[in-house]
């Protein structure tokens, strides 16, 4: 409970304060997981949790052995299809609205209703969404040169940080490779075309190594299996390996510095 509302603190600091009622609530209930990164399993567990305890609040008591099983099936099945890049928190949040009539009137907790509410809580998060953009552009608009140049200092300060820590033989996070980019854009990132192919392979490897043994550690059937056809699907996955190589390729370029000038 502590990490999850730490997570959405964290969540909250990226919302725009002009941001407020149900379109703040919509943005927050973002956190977590997206569907597509859990196993089957773990959907249908997820799925189920949430419809009975919907059940209990519309019925006022737990269904009947068997009831839900059904309803379950289809929309854990709809859910992995259509709304994947959701997460359970986003799903918990539709449908507690549908339950409280935000949707308009329903009768009986079926398939048919909770498609409903996932399709009315989309388009209330597409205008949430849409909203978010137009506050962080009109944002952005009043950051002032002084509080960038502030933000500016700040990033270069890490960078340096960055820098010291690989010297002394410690490690550094390079979050989104942004001190990499911010090099490379320098004219400082000098790798041969090969250098490059090779740290590519590098942090291919560790990807590959990576999967490899946490499908070796679950103890969950489906998971194994995503993970092992993750690893056979290797090309689909390039961007997640050029992350790695992005790191790799920063360690090698700061090994070749004596100090870092800046333009």
């Amino acid at each position: 409970m502590k990490q999850e509302l730490q997570k959405t603190n964290e969540l909250s600091g990226l919302i725009p304060a002009s941001i407020t009622g149900l379109n703040r609530e919509i943005l927050l209930s973002k956190q977590g997981e997206p569907i597509s990164a859990l196993s089957e399993k773990k959907v249908k567990e997820y799925t189920a949790a949430l419809l009975l305890h919907l059940y209990k609040l519309h019925n006022g008591k737990s269904p009947e052995e068997g009831i839900l099983k059904a309803i379950i099936e289809e929309v854990a099945a709809y859910l992995q299809k259509k709304y994947k890049h959701y997460t359970f928190s986003q799903l918990k949040l539709a449908c507690l609205r549908g339950v409280r009539g935000e949707y308009g009137t329903w009768y009986h907790l079926n398939y048919e209703s909770v498609l409903k509410w996932l399709k009315s809580f989309h388009a209330e998060k597409m205008t949430a969404d849409k909203k978010l953009i137009e506050a962080r552009k009109d944002e952005e608009k009043r950051i002032s040169d002084e509080e960038k140049e502030y933000w500016q200092a700040e990033f270069i300060k890490g960078l340096m940080e960055a820098f010291k820590a690989h010297k002394d033989g410690k490690p550094f996070e390079d979050r989104g490779n942004a001190y990499y980019d911010h090099l490379d854009k320098e004219g400082l990132v000098n790798l041969t075309l090969e250098q490059k192919k090779a740290i590519f392979e590098e942090a291919k490897e560790e990807w590959i190594n990576t999967k490899e043994t946490l499908a070796k550690t679950s103890s969950d059937t489906s998971e194994r299996r995503r993970l092992r056809g993750m690893i056979e699907q290797v090309g689909k996955h390039q961007d997640a390996i050029k992350v790695i190589a992005k790191r790799k390729a920063l360690e090698v370029v700061f090994d070749g510095m004596d100090k870092i000038e800046l333009g």
